[in-house]
């Protein structure tokens, strides 16, 4: 598991550190330090091999014929080190079990008593812990560079008791500072971003954090769909701290995917109300006033103006005065606030009714207490707003993250056997929410040239510029719960400056004419920190669009954990640096820990498509990445890459590599690859190592061949 320890100029040794047994700890990787510290505990160990002699020198009658005759002649084992007690043990196995009389046969366990049986077994799983621990420092340890690694690691590796390499990177870091809240429920005119009037989009939420005064801000979201086409996160960061956390949508995408809006009438009105300088917005000062609705769903949701003379209203619904329950519209800013006043309601057609009581007791108003409400005739505007979890359609395999779309809801008609037409301009992919592979993941439809070849093919789209055409798996129906419709934005393209720090958690990105995602850095020095943790890339199945799932340009620091890159036309992960100064760019620094990308540029020809794929010189390490299915060398590192690859496993290039890497022309220096425990299949190049590149190869399994152009050495 460890690289050859005569080798000199590579140090890719696990450092073991404490564990918790009765060994104790070994550090450093050092043999004679491993060795003194198991003989620092060879008396306890030579006190469980003598309990084992012992018992099995015990006499004892019973059935088998065993009559006051020991099973084993076995001496007292002697030594003072670990060493010593185990040679000994070796040179008594001639003499220790012989047949002493015929009555045992074959000495067997089951030949003795059922208390000697059980003794023995105690005494015998505790030497068989003895020498798992013995062993230990073979499995067990943390990871360590090679010492020309210029990059530090944002935490550590260590396998565990299965040799599984795991980390203890703190994402909690990324998190606290301002929070900034997005739900369904929220605003885009709200100017503080509080969890009392949160946001409606992703975009204003950002836009908030950018221009903000503080370092850290941590936007929470809990819808699963943008719907506005913005421009949700394009701006430059300095010297701040930006994470995205989802919170899981799922229930919420299916609320408001069955809501229904309302706006109140001067008929649903009762008293005096007044217009206010805004007509969409009315209010009342006269106590006793009230509003009424009729609604159809188990939660009512109440958008109203907000400012500083907001007064209080009680809400009943179908005349229970148990389920009362009060609303202030009382602001310390001039907003648009939603209010959920019901949920939990039965199924069904409810009446609300709302009548308003005087000033808020928590807040004195500036003037006269008023009760604010909405009265708008504009359709994209609502007074109340009824919701219901029915999970009829809901997608296959719940979705809890958020998906950063551009989805809406579109009027579809049929338009032949299981296709239907929508009109739509822009559009660049459609993705099946329930159509699932075995991640989880939402296929994207492949789009086809004609409105026929769409029509007789299952899983397409096509589009002539204004109008969009679907043919799902199923046939069935496009809903705003299980087909999204990708028109193409400015999207995600965050440029990092100096100081930046972006995280991004449990979130799902889709792509449109352009990367699902793309991080850059406008400067030729290397700045910036990004993180994404449990996220999801998806590409486009689209024949004039190349796209990566992850594209980083000039980001100092990339780490990439728990990713899944699927259906891109360009690569899964793609790492570049072309713009950083030569003398800075092995000191960017990118980590992948157990990712996986698969079917990359399968909808081209060009052969360039990788699931991972590295340039200009850059230092990377993989742990545990997985790629397969990819038209063009599965991993590949160019242009005089520091690459590492622990437990890295690819398959089924279409284009021969399944490894690649070498060295050209970019003036950095040579590369090096070290690659421990990874494996190939299914390629008929399983590894190639260019002219000039330096690779270090141990445990490698594969079934095709192996090109050597460059230094090699295999172990």
């Amino acid at each position: 598991m460890a690289l050859n320890t005569n080798r000199t100029d590579v140090d890719f040794s696990f450092r073991h550190v404490e564990q918790v047994d009765k060994l104790g700890q070994s550090v450093g990787g050092v043999v004679a330090t491993v060795q003194s510290l198991l003989d620092s505990r060879a008396e306890d160990n030579l006190t469980d091999v003598n309990n084992v002699k012992t018992t099995m020198r015990s006499v004892a009658v019973g059935d088998s014929g065993a009559k006051n005759i020991g099973a084993s002649i076995y001496s007292d084992v002697v030594g003072t080190t670990v060493q010593a007690q185990l040679e000994e043990i070796n040179n008594k196995s001639a003499t220790a079990f012989p047949v002493l009389d015929g009555s045992l046969g074959d000495v067997k366990l089951s030949n003795t008593t059922g208390q000697i049986k059980d003794v023995v077994g105690d005494h015998t799983a505790q030497l068989a812990e003895n020498v798992k621990k013995i062993n230990r420092p073979l499995i067990y340890g943390e990871l360590t560079m090679p010492i020309d690694f210029i990059p530090v690691l944002p935490c550590k590796f260590y396998r565990d008791h299965e040799a599984i390499i795991k980390h203890n990177m703190n994402f909690n870091k990324y998190k606290g500072g301002t929070k900034i809240y997005v739900t369904t429920l929220g605003s885009d005119t709200n100017i503080d971003g509080s969890i009392e009037s949160p946001f409606l989009t992703l975009g204003k939420a950002v836009a908030v954090a950018i221009a903000g005064s503080d370092s850290k801000y941590t936007i929470y979201t809990s819808i699963a769909t943008f719907n506005r086409g913005e421009a949700i996160f394009n701006q430059a960061v300095t010297n701040k701290t930006i994470s995205i956390v989802s919170k899981g949508v799922l229930e919420e995408t299916i609320k408001e995917a069955n809501s229904i809006k309302y706006n109140l009438l001067a008929s649903n009105l009762v008293g005096t109300w007044i217009i206010s300088g805004n007509t969409n917005y009315r209010y009342t000062n006269t106590i006793g006033d009230s509003f009424s609705q009729n609604f159809n769903g188990t939660e009512l949701i109440f958008a109203h103006y907000a400012d500083t003379n907001g007064g209080r209203f009680d809400f009943v619904v179908d005349g229970d005065e148990v389920l009362k329950k009060t609303i202030s519209t009382y602001s310390d800013v001039v907003t648009l606030r939603q209010q959920t006043v019901f949920s939990n309601l039965s199924e069904g057609t409810h009446t609300v009714k709302a009548t308003f009581r005087g000033d808020d007791p928590l807040h004195t108003p500036t003037e006269t207490a008023r009760g604010w409400i909405r009265l708008t005739v504009n359709t994209d505007e609502w007074s109340l707003k009824s919701r219901t979890l029915d999970y009829t359609n809901a997608p296959i395999g719940a979705i809890d993250k958020t998906l950063i779309t551009t989805n809406s809801t579109y009027a579809w008609t049929l338009d032949g056997t299981g296709t239907y037409k929508t009109t739509r301009t822009n559009t660049y992919n459609v993705v099946d929410a329930i159509n699932i592979n075995v991640y989880n993941i939402p296929i994207p439809l492949k789009q086809v040239t004609s409105i026929s070849l769409c029509q007789s093919e299952l899983n397409t789209w096509y589009t002539d510029g204004t109008g969009v055409w679907v043919h799902r798996l199923d046939g069935s129906l496009p809903t705003i719960l299980n087909t999204i419709v990708q028109i193409n934005t400015l999207g995600i393209k965050p440029i990092l400056d100096i100081g930046a720090k972006i995280y991004f958690e449990n979130v799902i990105f889709i792509a449109d004419a352009n990367n699902a995602f793309n991080a850059s850095n406008n400067s030729s020095i290397p700045y910036g920190e990004i993180c994404f943790n449990s996220c999801i890339f998806i590409g486009a199945k689209k024949i004039t669009t190349n796209n990566c799932g992850l594209a980083i340009n000039g980001v100092k620091d990339t780490y990439v954990f728990s990713c899944i890159s699927a259906y891109n036309q360009l690569d899964g992960f793609n790492y570049h640096y072309a713009s950083i100064t030569l003398a800075n760019r092995r000191s960017c620094f990118v980590l992948e820990y157990n990712c996986k990308a698969i079917e990359c540029g399968l909808i081209t020809s060009a052969g360039n498509s990788n699931a991972s794929s590295a340039h200009e010189g850059i230092s990377i390490l993989r742990i545990n990445t997985l790629g397969s299915d990819t038209n063009g060398p599965v991993i590949v590192d160019v242009t005089g890459c520091y690459s590492i690859l622990y437990d890295c496993n690819v398959r089924d290039s279409l284009t021969e590599f399944a490894f690649q890497f070498f060295s050209d022309g970019e003036g950095v220096g040579l590369g090096k690859t070290i690659m421990i425990n990874c494996g190939a299949s299914g390629c008929d190049t399983s590894l190639f190592v260019g002219t000039t590149h330096n690779a270090i190869v141990n445990n490698f399994k594969y079934d095709g061949i192996i090109t050597n152009l460059g230094i090699l050495s295999i172990a």
